[in-house]
């Protein structure tokens, strides 16, 4: 499947300031892989971001969201409660790794709660362009034991 989302930002605080950076992103998940990999359906959610700069160059990001998970047996959608945490450090001037935290309430609708980790790299190959992958698996209920990903993110803009 593929997800599609767009950041906007609502707030950048002042030079020198504590106060974080504000966002929103609404995704959707298109369909494109086939039972039992995908669920066939399509998910919609939005996501408040909330990016906090930190001593030593690090940086914390949490997202808080909801999203209608697209379900076939029955048909219709779920709702689902999202949290995650992540922490960047930059390695190099263009070279940046990521763990994270990401806590998800049921994605199916016979199904529990999810907390589950990453680990990534982010290399910028442009300052508007840059690409990420990693490791994934999952420390309490269901899920994959482990998974990969890669990942390409554009900057459109100021």
């Amino acid at each position: 499947d593929y997800t599609l989302g767009v950041k906007y930002r609502l707030f950048t605080p002042s030079e020198g300031s504590t106060a974080p950076v504000v966002s929103v992103k609404p995704f959707v998940k298109l369909p494109t892989a086939s039972a039992p990999i995908g669920s066939e359906r399509p998910d919609v959610g939005a996501l408040l971001l909330v990016t906090f700069a930190l001593p030593k160059d690090l940086t914390l990001d949490t997202n808080w969201g909801v999203a209608a998970l697209g379900q076939r047996h029955p048909e219709g959608f779920i709702p689902q409660g999202i949290a995650s945490a992540s922490l960047t450090t930059p390695v190099t001037d263009r070279l940046s790794a990521i763990t994270e935290l990401f806590f998800a309430t049921k994605e199916e609708r016979d199904s529990r709660a999810s907390l589950r980790t990453t680990l990534a790299i982010m290399y910028k190959v442009t300052p508007r362009l840059a690409l990420d992958g990693g490791v994934r698996t999952t420390l309490v209920g269901p899920g994959p034991d482990w998974s990969v990903f890669v990942g390409l993110s554009a900057r459109f803009g100021r």
